[in-house]
């Protein structure tokens, strides 16, 4: 269960991503303390968190080199969940298949 008063990451992964994500936008603002905290620590400002089916739809960019950090809050919107999923599979498939 997402809690605004509580996190399971530090502040400075958000200030190492190139690109912070979440499923939902609205809800991450209202559940998630991981960003809450990064953001009252300095380290992260809500007004650069994207969305991932922005990401997906190709009119925000993801990370655009190997180096980049892109950190992604779920707040458990499934569908989203197994949408993303299915395109890291889709993605690891073709890797694998032209090896």
């Amino acid at each position: 269960m997402n809690r605004i008063d509580k996190r399971e990451i530090d502040a400075d992964v958000a200030r190492r991503s190139a690109r912070v994500v979440a499923d939902d936008v609205r809800q991450a603002g209202i559940e998630c303390g991981d960003l809450a905290f990064a953001a009252r620590e300095g380290a992260f400002d809500w007004d650069d968190l994207g969305e991932l089916a922005e990401v997906v739809a190709g009119r925000l960019p993801g990370r655009t080199a190997h180096e980049e950090i892109t950190l992604f809050e779920s707040q458990g919107i499934s569908l989203e969940d197994i949408v993303a999923a299915k395109l890291v599979y889709d993605a690891a498939e073709k890797e694998i298949g032209s090896s």
